[in-house]
């Protein structure tokens, strides 16, 4: 790892406080007296974390050993918003349709409105509404072991094998890419796709765009490069005459050193002497949404009976190539969530913690999960697993209010999206 990452103890982590530009030895962010997200806790995770008196966030830091919160000065939680990570600007009109809500799965979210068809500006206001809404990006722990075993005796025996899986587990990183998850600060930036990049620009296939008869791009043909915008795109997608037609946002999380974490937590489940297949994968749920054209076939498309008629019957060999080629895609916006980004010296700056101190915050939760053989998502309840394993990481106080704002910050999460869903 290059020297720029964080060594020794928690980063100071603006989470739910004032944001700071890296490692710092003063002592830890104060938390303001009317931080939501205490109130997020008592909501999004009832019972056990909230009686653990060190897990509490306190409502103001100083250095000093002052006792936490009474339970009677938490906020009620029917006093918060119920879509804590909305943008503050109010929400544009809804379309009529939404199909696949946020939900266990992908995440992702379809539309239908003939306004957002036939509007350019209603277009482009949705997008952008919707690209304030982070991708939900996990990071996720499998372990695995093949066992062989035999069935049967004497000439009617047979080998089977198969495969087991030990623990399987993920840790959601939303709240980290956030600067100030209270007041919703971060570096998400919304751009349109590069000439360069190969993406579907209202077509069925992905391609370039246009090229000059001497093989250069037609922008810098003038001496200029130039991105279309969202607005000229909103444009082009209403006036396209194509009745099957969608417009796609993307979003994607940059500046996260997938190769670091993915070696920092194979070699903590070693540790444990664990021998079996090591499994850590980064996958993100609520990357994509999709507005589909107001068209019968659109809406057939998304019903799931209908979907599972065509399954069962193998007609989607016939209506798949049919539909991919009729449907122009326009894939041409990207809403940008960093984890870090480059600083003047050229050394990273992380929105939040570095990728060192998140492994650092959840290296006790991980440890145990791995032992206990756990599955599932881990929560705050598991955050506070890490305050035990203070000795070995030599936290103090001020590691510790590190731990309690994002546990806290998590909580705001888990109340935008919804926890406890089935699977």
């Amino acid at each position: 790892m290059s020297d720029s990452k964080s060594k020794g103890g928690l980063d100071s982590a603006p989470l739910l406080g004032p944001a700071l530009d890296g490692p710092s030895n003063a002592s830890p962010p104060s938390f303001p007296s009317a931080v939501p997200s205490d109130g997020y806790l008592d909501d999004a995770a009832p019972g056990s974390y909230l009686d653990s008196p060190s897990a509490l966030p306190l409502e103001s830091y100083d250095g000093d050993d002052d006792a936490p919160p009474r339970y009677s000065d938490l906020p009620a939680a029917s006093s918060f918003p119920a879509n804590p990570l909305a943008p503050g600007r109010r929400e544009p009109q809804r379309p009529a349709k939404c199909i696949g809500p946020r939900q266990a799965g992908s995440g992702n979210e379809r539309y239908m409105d003939p306004r957002l068809d036939s509007d350019p500006d209603y277009l482009v206001e949705w997008m952008e509404y919707l690209a304030e809404f982070p991708p939900r990006l996990f990071v996720r722990v499998e372990g695995t072991h093949t066992e062989t075993r035999t069935e049967g005796t004497g000439n009617n025996s047979k080998r089977t094998t198969q495969s087991v899986t030990d623990f399987d587990v993920k840790v959601e990183m939303t709240a980290f890419l956030y600067r100030d998850v209270k007041s919703r600060a971060s570096w998400r930036e919304l751009r349109t796709v590069g000439d360069e990049e190969v993406v579907r620009r209202g077509t069925s296939l992905r391609k370039a765009a246009a090229t000059t008869a001497h093989g250069g791009s037609a922008a810098l043909e003038h001496g200029r490069e130039r991105r279309s915008t969202l607005v000229e795109w909103a444009h082009r997608y209403c006036a396209s005459s194509a009745g099957l037609k969608t417009f796609v946002l993307r979003k994607e999380v940059t500046g996260l050193d997938r190769k670091y974490i993915l070696e920092r937590l194979t070699g903590l489940v070693r540790e444990t002497g664990y021998r079996g297949t090591v499994r850590v994968t980064f996958p993100v749920q609520a990357e994509r949404a999709t507005v589909y054209s107001d068209h019968r076939i659109n809406e057939l498309r998304l019903t799931r009976w209908v979907r599972w008629v065509f399954y069962l019957t193998l007609l989607f060999l016939i209506v798949w190539p049919y539909l991919f080629l009729r449907t122009k895609r326009f894939e041409v916006l990207v809403a940008t969530w960093p984890f870090s980004r480059a600083a003047a010296d050229g050394r990273p700056e992380y929105v939040s913690v570095s990728e060192e101190t998140w492994v650092n915050i959840w290296a006790g939760g991980i440890r145990r999960a791995v032992l206990g053989r756990r599955t599932g998502v881990l929560d705050q309840r598991d955050m506070a697993t890490a305050d035990e394993e203070s000795t070995e990481f030599g936290r103090g106080e001020g590691d510790r209010s590190v731990l309690r704002t994002v546990a806290s910050a998590m909580g705001v999460v888990q109340r935008q999206y919804g926890w406890g869903y089935d699977t």
